[in-house]
């Protein structure tokens, strides 16, 4: 009905994953209203939820109880004093339901496109990118809580890993040893590993030669689709006859 789309991300990055962000939140609010003991948490959390949910939100300009409801939900003063809803048939309230909604997310979107523009703004004063390639040798990122210690003092960064493929430009797959499985990971979670790099398992081996043909197959056939386009600007064919000529290589 509304055409939702879901989207993967990975584990432990709050930029990149509204539950982990909402959970910063949470942690936000109740910590502002739990007794100093911290054991009435589960009582208080009722009532942080219901605040969160009807409190409209800046990055969208609506609250979560509209965008997932499609109107807001009542308060206790609206029970007590009430509050005049006009009743529709059941046809007639989808299609509003529906004309709400999109409206609703269309706006959202714009929001959401300039609340983007100043967060890139302001993360990018301090970022540092890294580049990581399939074969290099990485620590990962893996925080950890153990009792009787404090989790400040613990290394919290496990490896070295071998990168086996670069997924994306953010996404690394990784593997300790030949006795462990591959995960998935960003590469906010990694660091360059300095020193002498381990020995590579000859199954770790196969799969990176066969990720550097790919690579290179890739390359060349990329720098052909290139020379083929700038052939194409050079004699003066149109974007459709260039656009043929890439097809049919």
């Amino acid at each position: 009905m509304f055409g939702i789309e879901k989207l993967r991300t990975t584990p432990y990055k709050p930029s990149t994953n509204q539950v982990e962000r909402f959970h910063r939140t949470l942690n936000g609010i109740l910590g502002k209203t739990v007794a100093e003991h911290q054991k009435d948490w589960d009582t208080r959390l009722v009532f942080a939820l219901s605040a969160y949910r009807a409190t409209r939100h800046r990055a969208t300009g609506y609250s979560p109880n509209f965008l997932v409801l499609g109107r807001e939900a009542q308060a206790p003063p609206d029970i007590i004093y009430g509050r005049s809803e006009d009743r529709e048939e059941y046809d007639q309230f989808t299609e509003t339901l529906r004309d709400r909604m999109t409206q609703a997310y269309g706006s959202v979107r714009e929001q959401l496109q300039q609340s983007a523009g100043y967060n890139k703004r302001y993360y990018d004063i301090g970022v540092r990118p890294s580049h990581y390639k399939a074969g290099q040798w990485v620590w990962c990122y893996n925080p950890r809580k153990f009792p009787g210690k404090q989790m400040k003092w613990t290394q919290q960064y496990e490896g070295p890993y071998l990168i086996l493929k670069m997924m994306s430009t953010v996404v690394a797959k990784i593997q300790q040893s030949s006795r462990t499985k591959p995960k998935f990971v960003h590469v906010d979670e990694l660091k360059k590993f300095e020193g002498e790099a381990p020995k590579v398992w000859p199954a770790a081996e196969i799969a990176l030669a066969h990720e550097d043909h790919a690579g290179a197959e890739d390359s060349v056939e990329e720098r052909s689709r290139s020379e083929v386009a700038r052939s194409a600007r050079t004699q003066g064919k149109s974007s459709l006859e260039t656009r043929s000529l890439l097809t049919n290589e």
